[in-house]
């Protein structure tokens, strides 16, 4: 998988998380089930984005090992982009 989608997934990720928590808050009727609720969502919001950030700058640490393939992030192997890796 590529960097650069792996970390446009995560973006889209948290934006989705944070939409339907959101939605959730408007739905429900009691402040209890709000906040807990928000809270779950804002847990996952900053764990994709902290995920995302990691995939990133080991993309930015590791050049040489992401463009030979040698780079997995929880047993998927991630590969440099066309703009990391250029073929020449």
């Amino acid at each position: 998988m590529k960097v650069d989608t792996l970390a446009t997934l995560g973006t889209w990720l948290i934006v989705v998380a944070a939409a339907v928590g959101v939605l959730l808050a408007v739905v429900l009727k009691r402040m209890a089930a709000k906040v807990l609720g928000l809270l779950f969502f804002v847990l996952i919001a900053v764990t994709v984005f902290a995920f995302r950030d990691h995939i990133v700058s080991l993309a930015e640490e590791n050049v040489t090992a992401l463009c030979s393939g040698r780079v997995s992030f929880f047993g998927i192997h991630l590969q440099g982009g066309d703009a990391r890796c250029p073929s020449g």
